[in-house]
């Protein structure tokens, strides 16, 4: 069996390390368009050691899908790369949000959910109880905003949920779906009335009958980010790392893998699919880790429907400018600040990356800028002006008086799908008419299943499973 995958990012790439697990795949092929792989994981290395990331810089390790991430880590030999943030670090319990001129630390504690700190109207356990009363909307999907400023009051929705989506996928959080972070508590509102609730019930059922662990629990790597409660974790040398030693590694076990090689277009043939890159590649099956409006675009004339659904998925721009000072110019350590949409500052939010990652005696901030908000901010506006914006505003909210040693501005161009209300059911949309018209194809990567780097690989994972081989 040939198996051909578009796309080079950690999409791709992770469908093909899945892929080479599977005996009756005889040959993998990976075509990129670009000049590089890793998608939107993208570090740059300065001569003299300094690291900015441009995209993702750390790694979530809860969960089965952390697990999943940790356990392709120790396969790729990477272990002894691992650098690791523990619960408890600054940059864990100090995290804030930009409202009305000051920055405030949200509540990371048990204590502090009882004590009325602002920009919250009220301590954060009034608006759980608020949960107990609240109505309940019946149905499939709803805004994220809606559900929690329903559920828990608005200033919830206003100062911490809002402000978190916006750093996560640079989304508006009154388009966003529920979903989107949220899945888990809608599932218990729809089913018990309240969250509240619905945990309670749950909670007592796991303490009953705890739910089985995946078998990445055992891997050593997963054993030891438990017991030593990390809450992140990054690579020496910045994520690119990651995208290199697993590039590497597929290359070493006969994964062919082609830079600058865009797809023009694709046919469906009785026996399978012919790519044409170039030249025609024949292959049983195609994986589409492309963003969903590239892969619209390649499966319009193959099937007008999979192409009409994959088209309905937007995206936004995003602008990442990377701040370098000499010395420490903080009067603060922490993860950094988001800022919500009802704030007049235009920018997403900020990221202390020496807090987390100690580069020498220098400081290193990320701004970020645009989203759903980039066209009207930031249209037509050159990236030297754009990265002045972001500098000035930084500046004041942090009142840092030193000009900054070096900085980078990238302005990524869609690079983030928006999972708006109705998300969820166009993926199972487009999934099912690619089995309904028996198309060799699979959908995988940040456009489906979830934006951050353990969903992506867990969606190519899946997708092998799914295989049929």
């Amino acid at each position: 069996m040939t198996h051909v995958i578009l796309g080079g990012g950690v999409a791709g790439l992770s469908t093909a390390f899945y892929l080479l697990k599977q005996p009756g795949v005889r040959r993998i092929v990976v075509l990129e368009a670009s000049d590089r792989l890793g998608g939107w994981i993208d570090t740059t290395r300065h001569s003299d050691g300094v690291i900015y990331e441009h995209g993702p810089r750390t790694i979530r390790p809860a969960g089965p899908q952390g697990a999943n991430t940790l356990a392709m880590v120790e396969e790729l030999g990477l272990v002894d790369s691992l650098r690791s943030v523990k619960y408890g670090h600054p940059s864990t319990t100090n995290r804030m949000v930009y409202s009305n001129g000051q920055l405030h630390k949200l509540p990371s504690s048990l204590a502090s959910v009882f004590r009325n700190l602002p920009p919250f109207d009220r301590p954060l356990f009034l608006s759980a109880l608020h949960d107990l009363r609240a109505p309940v909307k019946k149905g499939s999907d709803t805004p994220l905003f809606e559900f929690i400023s329903r559920r828990f009051g608005e200033d919830v929705a206003q100062y911490a949920v809002d402000p978190l989506v916006r750093g996560i996928c640079a989304g508006n959080s009154r388009e966003i779906s529920v979903h989107f972070i949220a899945k888990y508590l809608h599932e218990l509102e729809q089913s018990s009335g309240s969250v509240l609730k619905g945990y309670a019930k749950d909670y007592l059922k796991g303490f009953i009958q705890p739910p089985e662990k995946t078998a990445e629990e055992n891997v050593d790597i997963v054993k030891q980010a438990r017991s030593e409660k990390w809450a992140v974790w990054g690579l020496e040398n910045g994520l690119t790392t990651l995208v290199d030693t697993l590039s590497d590694y597929l290359k070493q076990r006969g994964v062919e893998i082609f830079l600058n090689h865009p797809t023009s277009s694709m046919d469906i043939t009785s026996s399978g699919c012919v790519v044409n890159s170039g030249s025609s590649i024949f292959c049983d099956k195609v994986t589409l880790a492309l963003p969903s409006n590239q892969a619209a675009s390649l499966t319009k004339e193959i099937s007008p429907a999979l192409s009409e659904c994959l088209s309905s998925i937007p995206y936004v721009d995003v602008a990442v400018t990377n701040l370098e000072y000499k010395g420490d110019v903080l009067n603060r350590d922490g993860f950094g600040f988001l800022v919500p949409s009802n704030q007049p500052q235009p920018i997403l939010g900020c990221i202390f990356d020496t807090c987390s990652f100690k580069q020498g005696n220098r400081t290193l901030l990320t701004v970020m800028m645009g989203g759903a908000w980039y066209e009207s901010l930031f249209k037509n506006k050159p990236e030297e002006e754009i990265e002045e914006i972001g500098l000035q505003t930084i500046s004041n909210i942090l009142d840092i008086q030193e000009k900054p040693h070096r900085t980078k501005t990238k302005i990524l161009k869609q690079c983030i799908a928006q999972y708006t209300v109705g998300h969820l059911a166009r993926v199972a949309k487009a999934r099912s008419i690619i089995q309904t018209e028996n198309l060799p194809l699979s959908i995988v990567g940040s456009s489906y299943d979830g934006v951050g780097i353990n969903d992506t690989i867990m969606s190519a994972k899946k997708s092998v499973i799914k295989t049929k081989i």
